[in-house]
């Protein structure tokens, strides 16, 4: 699968969001294999894991940003 196929399936909102649904690593990489995209369990962990540290990092900026910015208070 090259990298335009990998940017299509992403792009795919119904496929992301029952990726997300999914439990468990393997299932992952069940449904990345059908889709033709085949990693591994590591592959899969250090992405689910770079994903959720980036999340944990917008989430300090975005509770931050009000302090430091007032324009960007939801008040």
């Amino acid at each position: 699968m090259d990298d335009q196929q990998i940017q299509e399936l992403f792009s795919d909102k119904e496929f992301v969001d029952s990726l997300l649904g999914l439990e468990t690593p393997e299932e992952v990489q069940e449904t990345l294999a059908e889709k033709g995209l085949d990693l591994t369990l590591d592959e899969i962990i250090t992405i689910k894991t770079s994903l959720e540290n980036d999340q944990s990092f917008l989430k300090k900026i975005c509770c931050a940003l009000p302090a430091v910015l007032p324009a960007y208070s939801h008040n």
